[in-house]
């Protein structure tokens, strides 16, 4: 199961509360950071194979002894053929009675044989389609420390000597072992060996030497072994080769998927000899359909390879290593790996990379395959052997790019996360330079990261916008208090560029994710959704009893025994006269109890605050923590998939890195958090699930003030910092993260004298907040310091994923070897560099030159140079007396496979990155999240059915609307009006076309109206009939209204009609300069328009000096037909209007004389003119007129905003 984006923090701070607790400060069998302990073998207690247990117990008492044991009675034979089949009888065994047989309980220890599961492999060098030099030994990495000796190698009787002389005594369990000179018993008295064979191997093949000519292919088909291999495994064209692949379908590693049973039919001579395991387990494995794969060297080969699997003991050993600091890795994480390595090298005479291949092959019961006879006496007869993973890289030439310059490159080309070379925001860029030709407002946009995007617009058409994510090269400075802490459209975070004229999308994405993601994650939901129901309840409830007056439980409790004695004193008190009349009281208004009233709200809000708290709350009243029993279980689910997404998790890539050529391959790019992005994207995750609420969502405030109260709170009983949330970070992409998987970091702080690996820092904090690898090739670090706080930062390789390689250099003719100085006596060893200090590197002796021999069969080089094989046990006897030189320091008499895997182990790099250290800066405060400012008491809603804002609120000055716009850093902290919308000038058209004048290419007077525009308040009940001056729009009401703009064919939809409609233009009168007629609305700065049902248009404003023009307009098209019902209705709303005071009074007559003149009212000309495409040409219509009455009345209680 994959670790929690936090695993880290949290384990370190979990290990800091055991600590402060009184624990250890380390358990005693934990290796410190940057130390590993290295096993020759790691035996499992039983290995594959069949097994019996039975039970004896002997109970004595009083001199009196019984023994007792498991024991069934022997049936009695139903059939002569049953009787015949029946074993002979036991001999009498202790506490069985006569005639039953002793209680054994048969099982078996299943250990994999033909597969591996999917998940053994942790890693592997060098990796798919990696380059390596030729010398280099393969080698696989297990997670399980076992794997390698779960199953034995060899046949029960094959016995080896071992280097001392000593030979082992027969038995499976003892097999292929070395004895010390002084052996070592184990608790049954019997020896301890210093290594075991493992059952696998590791082999370098050239695609050659696994390639089937078309003849053995059809061979082997015929036989029914070969299964014609998928489509990915079709072997590609490779120069060395010359197969006919269409043909032969040879697969890319040259190993043949089959089943198991198809394996085992084919003739003894071209597989191994699994007969020799037993008749029992033979049988069973001939039915077997599970599926493996086999490759197929000549048998001459595989002699080469496997005749001795005495040399495999050296190649197999385990790793126990301190993983801080590692991708994935926890805090107290000690991984035990086991790591196979080759025996032969790639291609060592190489003028031009060569593909090799790869393969962990099962060794078991190969030496009694190997030793059959007339084994590998023709050339070309072929072994199948089994395959239990394979890969292929590249060799090539000596002296190539290699882990050191890969690293040293990664350093050159450290930046922050930016197209590659751009100039630094303060320097200019280089003359002559493509950067130097881009104006600078656009440079600076590039330099903070942004990259341009594809927009389309809510009218449908497509646009250039700004984006970028939340990692970020700049740091991103606080925005202004008027950011929105909430938002139910995602276009509430839209910033227009004003210098660049283009809308920022970054925050608006974030939302929109955020959201997404919320909704895709359905316990995520279901979790905020009760979290938000019981709090709002419970506020609710609390509110009513509030404002009601409405005694609690307690008070009713304390106060019970006076209520009961007044009720007593009632009955016994005398009789009063009755009253015959009293006058009726003064009538009252009833009280309001509407949550949404202006003095309900105030109180609601504190109470939601309070209950909101207590949800974030643990039993024992503090702030759930994540260390404490919480409250409420759905708490910490919404809590724990906040904090995540704080450390990036689960966030796309794409969004991650907006652009490809900001991080390409081998590059290093430094980023910091953007907050404000990451806000967003919460703020889009938490409006889901609020349809309890009102549009301001107060409930989703008050939930980000109780993940605030988390954030702000220390851990106690630590009291030291708050939860560490990550602002800054690292990103690598490299083959070198491939090749290492578990590439190390280690970072010093300032002020910080702790060592750089250690776990924790000197006040208590961990070093890194999150390191994982996003895919193969790319790692991500996150860190919760500044840069400014940062000594030295050093990648190193792991333990367990080093690189293995015969010697120092190899070609045709020379091998240079120089061997590592190892120790026995730890007195004797070199002190460690002190932190800060640059290592020495590790001793070695003597370099030994080792030329190709005129003989092959030489037995003095440790490498064979027409095999490619290292003579594994001559290089051991040669370390053996090379080592042994200085008995001070080295003194023992076997070389084990840990030995050998230090000596052919490459030197150990790392990449150091050091800056000069700044104690003076200062430590970044709380992460908390942003919900805004608290809206004062007054400005809540107070109609629940229809809520407004008060007028008086309004900003005087015109109507302009305001909105965010970058700094020259990026961020989002200045506001400007906003700039005219790009389709002003068309507007400007349309004016010029009302007023008469006459403009190229356009035409006046076209198609008749086909449409009738009313406009009436969204409360109205009933629509408002034509020239009716009874239906009027008030003017006293202290709130903005939502008007209903209402536009509907005068006529059916007739399929004769073809005209093409581009727009239907609106216009509004406002009370601006130059008005000279009764406008309808005061000014507008409103959030907009939207369509009430008819989805195939949108409405876009445009302010001029005289009127609010709103033009509807088909979404995506340039003009839609209206030859049918789909454009029947073209209404929309116009949200918070600002009505305008009754400037020029008016007496009307209701239409045919149905009354008496309504007298002072406002009587508007709101006008449309409908635009239709004719051709190529655009025609105008003719503006039309519609009056628009309004009325110096209240339709609303000013005091309790209810309808009158």
């Amino acid at each position: 199961m994959a670790k929690s984006a936090r695993s880290l923090i949290l384990e370190h701070t979990a290990l800091q509360i055991k600590r402060a607790a009184g624990a250890e400060a380390t358990d005693p069998g934990e290796l410190p950071p940057g130390f590993m302990q290295l096993y020759s073998y790691y035996k499992p207690g039983l290995e594959a194979g069949r097994y019996s247990i039975d039970a004896l117990q002997t109970i004595s008492a009083n001199g009196q002894q019984k023994t007792v044991t498991n024991y069934f009675s022997n049936p009695v034979p139903t059939s002569l053929e049953e009787a015949t089949k029946r074993a002979p009888p036991l001999p009498p065994f202790p506490g069985v009675p006569p005639g039953c047989t002793k209680g054994v309980q048969a099982f078996e220890v299943v250990a994999p044989q033909f597969t591996l599961p999917a998940d053994a492999v942790h890693s592997y060098y060098p990796p798919d389609g990696h380059q390596d030099e030729g010398r280099v030994l393969p080698h696989i990495v297990f997670d399980d420390p076992h794997l390698p000796w779960e199953r034995p190698a060899g046949s029960l009787d094959s016995l080896v000597s071992d280097p001392t002389g000593t030979t082992p005594t027969a038995g499976r369990s003892t097999l292929f072992g070395d004895l010390d000179k002084v052996a070592t018993l184990d608790p049954d008295g019997r020896p301890l060996f210093r290594q075991q064979i493992p059952w696998m191997a590791v082999v370098v093949f050239d695609p050659s030497e696994l390639a089937l000519t078309p003849t053995e292919l059809k061979v082997l088909s015929q036989k029914g072994a070969l299964a014609t291999p998928n489509a990915d495994e079709i072997k590609r064209e490779d120069s060395t080769v010359t197969v006919n692949t269409a043909a032969a379908k040879v697969p890319i590693t040259g190993a043949y998927p089959m089943a198991v049973s198809d394996y085992l039919n084919l003739p003894p001579a071209n597989r191994v000899h699994y007969e020799e395991g037993g008749t029992f387990e033979f049988n069973a494995l001939q039915k077997s359909t599970e599926s493996m794969k086999a490759i197929f060297p000549t048998q001459a080969l595989t002699k080469s390879l496997f005749g001795d699997l005495s040399k495999h003991k050296y190649l197999a050993h385990v790793r126990n290593i301190n993983t801080t600091g590692m991708p994935d890795a926890g805090v107290q994480d000690d991984g035990l790996y086991s790591i196979v390595i080759s025996h032969r090298t790639a291609a060592y005479d190489l003028t031009q990379p060569k593909t090799q291949i790869a393969h962990l092959v099962s060794i078991e019961f190969m030496d009694s395959t190997t030793n059959l006879a007339g084994f590998a006496s023709d050339p070309t007869s072929r072994v199948g052997l089994v395959s239990l993973y394979s890969w292929t890289y590249v060799a090539l030439p000596p002296n190539p790019v290699n882990f050191v310059d890969s690293m040293i490159n990664l350093g050159n080309t450290k930046q922050y996360l930016n197209p590659p070379g751009i100039p630094a925001q303060s320097s200019k860029p280089t003359a002559g330079s493509s950067w130097s030709t881009i104006r600078k407002p656009l440079l600076q946009r590039l330099q903070n990261g942004y990259v341009f995007a594809r927009y389309r617009a809510q009218t449908g058409e497509e646009t250039v916008c700004l984006n970028r994510g939340p990692l970020v090269p700049v740091t991103i400075p606080p925005h202004a208090d008027t950011w929105p802490g909430n938002s139910n459209f995602s276009t509430d975070y839209q910033i227009l560029d004003k210098e660049l004229g283009l809308v920022d999308i970054s925050y608006s994405s974030a939302f929109q994710l955020g959201k997404t993601m919320a909704i895709a994650d359905r316990v995520f939901c279901q979790a905020l959704m009760r979290v938000r129901a019981i709090v709002y309840s419970k506020a609710a409830s609390d509110t009513f009893k509030t404002v009601t007056n409405q005694p609690s439980k307690q008070e009713l409790a304390t106060n019970i025994n006076s209520h009961v004695n007044k009720l007593a004193n009632l009955s016994l008190s005398s009789p009063v006269a009755p009253v015959k009349w009293s006058p009726s009281p003064p009538p009252q208004i009833a009280p309001n109890f509407s949550l949404n009233h202006p003095d309900t709200r105030p109180i609601l809000r504190q109470n939601m605050i309070k209950h909101v708290l207590v949800q974030a709350s643990a039993s024992d009243g503090t702030i759930y923590n994540e260390f404490n029993l919480a409250n409420n279980t759905d708490w910490t689910v919404v809590l724990s998939w906040v904090l995540d997404k704080l450390f990036l998790a689960s966030i796309p890539a794409h969004h991650l890195i907006v652009d490809p050529s900001h991080l390409p391959m081998e590059s290093m790019r430094l980023f910091h958090i953007d907050d404000t992005w990451l806000d967003c994207l919460i703020d889009g995750a938490l409006s889901v699930a609020n349809h309890l609420d009102q549009g301001d969502d107060q409930g989703r405030r008050h939930v980000k003030m109780g993940i605030n109260e988390y954030l702000k709170a220390n851990v106690p009983p630590l009291n030291a910092f708050p939860p560490q949330i990550p602002c800054y970070g690292i990103l690598i992409r490299s083959a070198v993260v491939k090749a290492f998987p578990d590439l190390k970091i280690s970072i010093q702080y300032n002020n910080d004298k702790s060592a750089p690996d250690a776990q924790t820092t000197d006040d208590g904090r961990a070093r890194i907040c999150r390191l994982t690898n996003i895919d193969e090739t790319t790692l991500l670090c996150l860190l919760d310091r500044k840069p400014e706080e940062i000594e030295e930062i050093q990648f190193s390789q792991p333990h367990h994923q080093q690189r293995y390689s015969l010697g120092n250099y190899l070609n045709a003719s020379t091998l240079e070897f120089e061997p590592r100085q190892l120790y026995t006596n730890k007195s004797a060893i070199p002190p460690q560099p002190s932190p800060g200090e640059v290592p020495t590197g590790w001793p070695t002796l003597a370099k030994k030159t080792y030329t190709n021999p005129s003989h092959p069969n030489d037995p003095s080089p440790i490498y064979n140079w027409d095999t490619r094989c290292v003579q594994v046990d001559s290089l051991a006897k040669q370390l053996q007396q090379t080592l042994s030189a200085d008995a001070n320091l080295y003194n023992d008499s076997v070389i084990t496979s840990v030995v050998m895997g230090l000596e052919l182990n490459d030197p150990s790099y790392y990449l150091l990155m050091t800056r000069p250290p700044n104690p003076s800066v200062k430590v970044k405060g709380p992460r908390v999240i942003w919900t805004g400012t608290e809206p004062p008491a007054d400005a809540s809603p107070r109609n629940p059915t229809n809520p407004r804002k008060r007028v008086a609120k309004l900003a005087s000055g015109g109507g302009n609307t305001h909105v965010l716009i970058h700094s020259a850093s990026g961020g989002p902290n200045a506001t400007i009006p906003r700039a005219p919308s790009r389709m002003t000038n068309v507007s400007a058209v349309v004016q010029n076309v009302i007023s008469g004048r006459n403009i190229p290419g356009l035409a006046l007077g076209g198609p008749s109206a086909h449409f009738l525009v009313a406009v009436y308040p969204d409360y109205a009940t009933k629509f408002p009939a034509p020239s009716d001056p009874n239906f009027s729009i008030a003017t006293g009401n202290l709130y903005l209204m939502d008007l209903i703009v209402s536009i509907r064919r005068d006529s059916p939809a007739d399929p004769k009609i073809n005209d093409q409609l581009r727009e239907i233009t609106v216009n509004i009168p406002i009370n601006g300069k130059g008005q000279t007629d009764e406008p309808l609305l005061e000014n507008y700065s409103g959030p907009g328009a939207t369509m009430l049902s008819n989805q195939r248009y949108v409405v876009a404003l445009n302010l001029s000096a005289t009127n609010l023009q709103c033009r509807v307009i088909p979404r995506g098209k340039d003009f839609q037909a209206i030859d049918d019902s789909k454009t029947d209705e073209l209404s929309f709303t116009l949200s918070e209007c600002y009505i305008s005071k009754i400037l020029k009074p008016t007496n009307r007559l209701p239409p045919h004389g149905s009354g008496p003149a309504i007298k002072g009212i406002g009587v508007c000309n709101v006008g449309h003119i409908e635009v239709y495409q004719v051709g190529n040409r655009v025609v105008f219509g003719t503006e039309q007129k519609h009056e628009v009455y309004k009325a110096n009345r209240q339709d609303f209680d000013p005091a309790t905003g209810d309808p009158l």
